[in-house]
């Protein structure tokens, strides 16, 4: 059953269906509240794919929640969004394992553009059901990456060093859970323990 689940997620991820969403809900979540200083990691990998996935809350990558009022706020999510963009330095992987990120996304609800609903209120047909949810969880408003990796060697990935708390020092714990061919593991990583090991 857990072999396939992470075919599943990692077909859903590597071909753009919607299996991944559906085989993500079939692992164990018990990190779905939104918390200050805590922020989530998912990772699947086998064969020689990985897939992490990242939330934050948005007041610990840039001080706040809030849609951005000022240059200085709107130019902070943007250097967040950047900063999560720049996956090396978020992941060390190791040399052994010859892996290398193939696709990185990172996005959050206060980078919206106003300019997404018109001016009587009505939505735009553009936004999908996810960005509408986001939108409308403003007040718990979070950031959100997401990043695949391709492995040469994937039986010598077996630690990946999290740089989140050199990047963002407000972050106090990141709460994991991994699905990896072994099994499945989780717990948390602090600014002085931010090995994982599997």
């Amino acid at each position: 059953m857990q072999k396939r689940i992470m075919a599943s997620i990692l077909i859903g991820l590597f071909t753009g269906t919607g299996a991944t969403s559906h085989a993500a809900e079939t692992m164990p979540r018990q990190m779905d509240a939104h918390e200050h200083g805590h922020g989530e990691l998912m990772m699947v990998h086998e064969g020689n794919n990985v897939m992490i996935e990242l939330k934050l809350p948005g007041v610990d990558v840039v001080g706040f929640e809030h849609t951005p009022e000022t240059e200085e706020q709107k130019n902070a999510v943007s250097e967040a969004i950047a900063k999560l963009r720049n996956a090396p330095e978020i992941f060390t992987l190791k040399e052994k394992a010859q892996c290398r990120f193939v696709k990185v996304q990172a996005s959050s609800p206060l980078a919206r553009d106003d300019g997404d609903h018109d001016h009587d209120g009505k939505h735009d047909e553009k936004h999908d059901d996810a960005s509408h949810e986001q939108h409308e969880d403003e007040g718990h408003a979070e950031f959100r990456a997401e990043y695949h990796i391709h492995c040469e060697a994937p039986e010598h990935f077996r630690s990946l060093d999290v740089g989140l708390f050199r990047a963002f020092p407000s972050l106090e714990e990141i709460d994991y859970q991994i699905l990896v061919p072994e099994g499945q593991y989780s717990g948390e990583l602090e600014a002085d323990k931010t090995l994982l090991r599997f």
